[in-house]
């Protein structure tokens, strides 16, 4: 009742704003609520906390929590303090509902996790009017940590035919609170029209971006960052990074052959230009059913569908990513009030059927490339997955994670997109999604820059240890004057010297960089120290510098067809035993009679293998050897190697049960430099 005037209560609390005056009493307690009004107020949210850990509303500082509220820097939120018992913490909002296909939960959240350790997590359920709210679904897990500030995370809801509410577990560490503030349902309403031109841009890092469940299909699309269960069908990581998310349909019981499950995006302005969908696939198992792909066009009056197939694929399709792109025309007619991309999964004939999608993006007045890419799982980078740190950052967040640009220097790294001109021509993709919707990090020189002008990114702490840890990131270098590109390790707020440098124009293509840190970080064990990234300017403004998916993982650094002597284990190269001196693992800085740098990180502190000899007035041999292969039709062997002082290096092949060696390359004398 407002104003003496009576509604249903049915329409209370049902994203409708049915008692405009004088502020919208029938919503005011549903729980959209940056908590500030009246000197702070929950707006309908109940904690239901089964134990003594309960949410509470606070300002200012809280104990391992945030210094302030997100809305204002002075107002009000929610938390639950550290706890170190695993206990858990319900917040319960009003009874709401039902809600649109496009119906989104968004708030920020604070939970500043510092080791990979930590089991602190925000889990979202929902509980339906259907079986009188006694059993509850599961819809998002919240781990990833937000550093010392707030950040934003969004959950689909989708569509709910009957009233619901929403729980909110909060499951602290002992040195992690957790906070929220500004919760908002969005684009719920669902009766009126949702709202168009959300991005379908998507990676599946961060949740399911704009696509949401069919609920009307069979079975709902799973999201995941490890391996699908199956054996033999189903990828072993995501396409983006090799570590991350994507979604997949699972073929096992109790599905059965025909089961349909679809992913619908959100809903795009008419267009009467030509756009591009791109997305990867993967479709392996010998029981794969099919993918297929259709536009839904909407009446403007939201009740009738109409779809257009536009692509398919059925079988299996290999064990490894492939890309395909689609063009779609004619998204417009008089009686449309929108457009969507429907990814429609079709189980096959029995459980080794798991097709997966990743990295979906949309270019708008674009025809695509008839290009056709696939990742194997033979690629090196990407067939070994990490769990995720808080020096992990793909830049997607348009955000730079944890790190921080330097404020002592006078430019700075700059996350961006692709730059389109207007001529059509696309100046770059980000590595991550590989596509011009993907972010980056960036360094552009332009006409106010000078040489060995600098900008400066650093990461969180890092702590020295004995074990194994590596740096991982991609670079690109591209420019008739590009200049360089170095990474630190910092120590007390001195760089030191470069642990590792590129320079000079590398071409216009993502590269692979990797950094091992054991050996590599000249300080006392358990010191703190952070690694930098830095650009120095060339002699004018030819050329840009851009970098992409850093991240530290422990242990070696992944391994590769390479064997750059980084990692302790040296590749399992081993020596001779009947060498009279062995060779050793060596680091330029040691011996000034050494290499001033190596080829990997073309800096004193990478590794190589040293063969030196103090008495030079007898012949030494010492052989090298490398772990077994398997014999090929062919194979290129490529080293970069220093000579001096009429050495002699000969390259041999031991093949099993063959006497003699076979003797591939010689050469004698001074070479390199």
């Amino acid at each position: 009742m407002e104003n003496g005037h009576c509604i249903d209560k049915r329409k209370v609390c049902d994203f409708k704003i049915d008692c405009p005056t004088p502020g919208g009493s029938d919503e005011a307690q549903c729980g959209t609520c940056t908590f500030d009004n009246n000197n702070g107020t929950l707006c309908g949210w109940e904690d239901r906390s089964f134990s003594d850990l309960n949410w509470v509303l606070a300002t200012g500082a809280t104990n391992m929590g945030p210094s302030s509220d997100h809305t204002t820097g002075n107002g009000f939120y929610i938390t639950v303090p550290p706890n170190n018992l695993y206990k858990f913490a319900s917040l319960r909002s009003q009874t709401v509902g039902p809600a649109g296909v496009e119906c989104q939960l968004k708030f920020s959240y604070y939970m500043n996790t510092q080791t990979t350790m930590n089991s602190s997590k925000i889990s979202v359920y929902i509980r339906n009017e259907n079986d009188n709210f006694t059993s509850f679904t599961y819809i998002a897990n919240i781990y990833h940590s937000t550093g010392p500030e707030w950040k934003q995370n969004v959950i689909n809801i989708g569509y709910q035919s009957r009233r619901f509410f929403i729980e909110i577990d909060g499951i602290p560490y002992e040195k992690t609170a957790i906070a929220i503030d500004d919760v908002e349902f969005y684009n719920c309403q669902s009766e009126t029209a949702p709202e168009l031109g959300l991005s379908i841009n998507c990676t599946f890092e961060n949740g399911w971006c704009n696509f949401f469940q069919n609920t009307t299909a069979d079975f709902q699309w799973t999201r995941t960052n490890i391996q699908t269960s199956s054996s033999n069908t189903g990828p072993n990581f995501d396409h983006t990074s090799g570590s991350g998310y994507y979604v997949f349909i699972e073929a096992s019981s109790p599905r059965i052959p025909g089961d349909h499950a679809r992913l619908i995006s959100a809903l795009q302005y008419p267009s009467s230009t030509a756009q591009c969908l791109t997305f990867w696939y993967h479709m392996y198992g010998s029981d794969i059913g099919t993918l297929n792909v259709f536009v839904q066009m909407i009446s403007t009056d939201l009740n009738s569908t109409s779809s257009t197939f536009v692509w398919t694929k059925s079988g299996t399709h290999g064990n490894q990513w492939h890309r395909a792109t689609q063009t779609l025309y004619n998204l417009n007619s008089t009686d449309m009030y929108g457009w969507r991309i429907a990814f429609d999964g079709v189980v096959g004939d029995g459980f080794l059927g798991d097709i997966a999608l990743d990295d979906i993006a949309w270019s708008p007045n674009t025809i695509c490339s008839a290009e056709e890419i696939t990742t194997t799982l033979s690629q090196p980078v990407a067939s070994t997955t990490y769990p995720p740190t808080i020096y992990d950052c793909n830049f997607e967040c348009n955000c730079t994670c944890n790190w921080k640009n330097d404020n002592t220097t006078k430019f700075t790294w700059t996350v961006t997109q692709a730059m389109v001109w207007s001529s059509g021509l696309v100046h770059d993709s980000d590595h991550t999604t590989g596509t011009t919707f993907g972010y980056y990090m960036y360094f552009k020189t332009n006409s106010s820059v000078k040489l060995n002008d600098t900008a400066r990114l650093i990461s969180p702490d890092l702590i020295s240890t004995n074990d194994e840890k590596c740096f991982r990131f991609y670079y690109r270098m591209h420019g008739s004057n590009i200049y360089q590109l170095n990474i630190y390790a910092r120590i007390n707020g001195n760089l030191g010297k470069a642990l590792w440098r590129r320079e000079g124009n590398q071409g216009n293509q993502w590269l692979v960089g990797r950094l091992s840190l054991r050996g590599n970080v000249q300080q006392t064990i358990g010191q703190p120290y952070q690694l930098v990234v830095e650009n120095i300017v060339g002699k004018n403004f030819l050329g840009y510098i851009s970098i992409d998916d850093l991240a530290v993982n422990s242990g070696p650094c992944p391994i590769s067809s390479v064997c750059d002597f980084e990692s302790s284990e040296q590749c399992d190269y081993i020596n001779d035993p009947t060498n009279i001196i062995n060779w050793k693992r060596s680091q330029a800085e040691i011996d000034s009679s050494f290499p001033s740098i190596d080829v990997t990180y073309s800096t004193s502190y990478g590794h190589f293998m040293l063969l030196k000899d103090k008495n030079t007035t007898r012949p030494v041999y010492s052989r090298l050897i490398t772990p077994h292969y398997f014999s090929t039709n062919g194979s290129c062997l490529r080293w970069y190697m220093l000579l001096e002082n009429a050495a002699t290096l000969n390259i041999k092949i031991d093949a099993v049960n063959i006497l003699n060696s076979t003797n591939l390359y010689t050469i004698h004398g001074a070479y390199g430099k």
